[in-house]
C-alpha cells in the first residue's frame, strides 16, 4: 500500500485520515467485473479536454480520465490529502508539496513538475478555474511545487478542481479510465489496468466497475423510464413530486441517505431597501411548513421561527414583487403570495428568464427571491449570494462566511425556507449503495453491483466525435 503523506485540513478541523489505510466507507472486497450505466442530461459534448476553450467537456471525463494533485474524501470533506502530490506543508502564506514519484500518466510516463505547471497556466486560462486561481502563484524550488497564497480554504478547494494532463500534443491523463466508444449519444470508460494509484489508500474499494458508461440526453424526468428500461442503473431525485410518485418494485429501488455537515437551502431573499419591520413582518407572515407539506409531499425540512410578541401589523398598498427564475419554484412563489395577502400585503409573482432576472438582481428591481443555496464548511464569502454582499453594509474580510449569512439572516435579508440534508436515489436492486450512508457527497465510484441487470453500449455505435 502506497502510504499517506500528510494532509491539510481547513481552519478548525482535524484530519479523519492520520495513517496510511482504507476510507472507512468503501467495501474492499466489492466485485469489480460488472459495468455501471448513468445518465447525463448533456445533449451534446465536443472534448475531453477540460481545458479547451471553447468547448463543452463529456460528462465523467473530468472524473475519470484526469486526478488532481490533492483531493477529499465524501465522509471528509474538510481536509484535503495527497493524490498526485505525496507530501503537503504549510508555512507562512505558502503552501508547498511534492509528487507522489510512483505517479504515472495513462502512457506509463512519469507525473512532472513541469506537467503542474503547463497545466495551471491553461487553468489560469479557462473560465472554470481562472477566478478561483486569481490570487494563487506558483514556482518551483528543488522540484518542489510551491504555492504562495492570500487564502488558504480557496487554494485548497481550487488545487482540488484543477485536472492535471501530460504537457504533451495528445491528451494524456493519470485517471483510473481511459475512453474506449465514444458517439453521440453514448460513451463508454474503460478501467485503466495500468492505474498508477490503485493500491493507493484513497482508492481501494473504488472505480469498481470495468465500465462506466454515459448515456446522453437523459432529461431530469425521465430517469425513471430509463432505469425501467435498463438504460441506466441509478439516479439522484431532486423533486419533491416525482419522489413521491416513484413506486418500488422487485427492481427499483429507492435509498435515502444522509448528508451530515452540508446542506441544501432554499433561501427567500428580502431586498435591503425595504425597511426592518416589513422584511420582519413578512418573515413571520408565511408558513413555510405549510407550504412544504402542501407542494413538496415533506420532501424538505422546513425553518420554523418565533415570531416577536406582539408582531407589528405593518400597511403597504404598493405590491410586493417576488421574482424567480427557474419555473419548479412557480407555485411555492404563489403559495407565498398567497399567505401575504392574507396577511394584507399585495404581492405579484413575475417569472424571470436568466439574463433578465440577473438584471433585476443586479439593480435592486426586485423585493423578494427565491434562490437555492448549498451550504458547506468550506464556503466562503464569495458563495453568497450574486451582488448581495455589496447590497447590504459592509462586513470584515475577517469575517466567516456562516458568520456573515446568519447576520443576514438576524437581518431578515435572507429566510431559510426549506433545508434538504439528504440523498434520495432511485436504483436497481444490483447496485449496492448502502454503506454510501453519512457522506457529503454521492460517491458513485464506491458502489458495487452483484451482477448485470442493464445492457451494456452496443457494439454498432462507435461513430466517433
Amino acid at each position: 500500500m502506497i502510504t499517506l503523506g500528510s494532509s491539510v485540513c481547513l481552519p478548525g478541523f482535524k484530519p479523519k485520515y492520520n495513517h496510511a489505510q482504507q476510507v472507512q466507507y468503501v467495501n474492499k472486497q466489492a466485485s469489480k467485473s460488472n459495468s455501471i450505466n448513468m445518465g447525463s442530461s448533456t445533449h451534446y459534448y465536443d472534448t475531453f479536454n477540460p481545458y479547451a476553450k471553447p468547448g463543452k467537456i463529456a460528462p465523467g471525463a473530468t472524473i475519470l480520465l484526469f486526478e488532481t494533485l490533492i483531493t477529499q474524501t465524501a465522509d471528509d470533506i474538510t481536509c484535503f490529502y495527497p493524490q498526485l502530490a505525496q507530501t503537503l506543508h504549510i508555512k507562512k502564506q505558502t503552501l508547498s508539496m511534492t509528487l507522489n514519484p510512483l505517479a504515472r500518466f495513462s502512457d506509463q510516463t512519469k507525473v512532472t513538475t513541469a506537467d503542474v505547471v503547463h497545466s495551471y497556466h491553461l487553468a489560469k486560462q479557462h473560465p472554470l478555474y481562472v477566478e478561483a486561481l486569481k490570487d494563487l502563484s506558483l514556482h518551483i524550488e528543488s522540484n518542489r511545487l510551491v504555492w504562495h497564497y492570500s487564502n488558504l480554504t480557496a487554494t485548497l478547494l481550487a488545487l482540488a478542481k484543477m485536472p492535471i494532463i501530460k504537457h504533451s500534443e495528445a491528451l494524456i491523463g493519470s485517471g483510473p479510465y481511459f475512453v474506449n466508444k465514444a458517439s453521440s449519444t453514448q460513451i463508454q470508460y474503460q478501467k485503466n489496468d495500468l492505474f498508477w494509484a490503485e493500491n493507493l489508500w484513497l482508492n481501494i474499494g473504488r472505480n469498481n466497475f470495468k465500465h462506466v458508461n454515459f448515456h446522453l440526453n437523459v432529461k431530469p424526468f425521465q430517469n425513471l423510464n430509463a432505469l425501467s428500461q435498463g438504460k441506466i442503473d441509478w439516479f439522484l431525485e431532486h423533486n419533491a413530486h416525482r419522489w413521491d410518485q416513484i413506486i418500488t418494485s422487485a427492481n427499483i429501488q429507492k435509498t435515502t441517505l444522509a448528508q451530515p455537515l452540508s446542506e441544501y437551502t432554499l433561501y427567500l431573499r428580502i431586498n435591503p431597501q425595504l425597511d426592518y419591520k416589513t422584511r420582519q413582518f413578512i418573515a413571520h407572515s408565511i408558513n413555510f411548513d405549510k407550504i412544504n407539506q402542501a407542494l413538496c409531499h415533506g420532501f424538505y425540512t422546513a425553518k420554523k421561527y418565533q415570531a416577536p410578541t406582539p408582531l407589528e401589523a405593518i400597511t403597504r398598498h404598493k405590491p410586493i414583487k417576488l421574482l424567480t427564475q427557474g419555473a419548479q419554484w412557480t407555485p411555492a412563489a404563489q403559495a407565498i403570495c398567497h399567505q401575504l395577502e392574507a396577511s394584507n400585503i399585495p404581492c405579484i409573482h413575475a417569472l424571470k428568464h436568466p439574463i433578465a432576472y440577473q438584471q433585476a438582481v443586479k439593480t435592486g428591481a426586485y423585493d423578494l427571491i427565491i434562490e437555492p443555496m448549498l451550504i458547506t464548511p468550506s464556503m466562503q464569502l464569495s458563495d453568497l449570494f450574486p451582488h448581495y454582499l455589496n447590497e447590504t453594509s459592509p462586513q470584515s474580510t475577517e469575517q466567516n462566511a456562516h458568520e456573515r449569512l446568519e447576520q443576514l439572516i438576524q437581518s431578515y435579508l435572507c429566510i431559510p425556507m426549506w433545508t434538504n440534508k439528504q440523498f434520495r436515489i432511485v436504483h436497481n436492486k444490483a447496485i449496492h449503495l448502502d454503506h454510501l450512508n453519512h457522506l457529503e457527497h454521492i460517491d458513485w465510484q464506491a458502489m458495487w453491483k452483484t451482477r448485470e441487470l442493464t445492457n451494456s453500449i452496443s457494439s454498432h455505435d462507435e461513430d466517433s466525435v
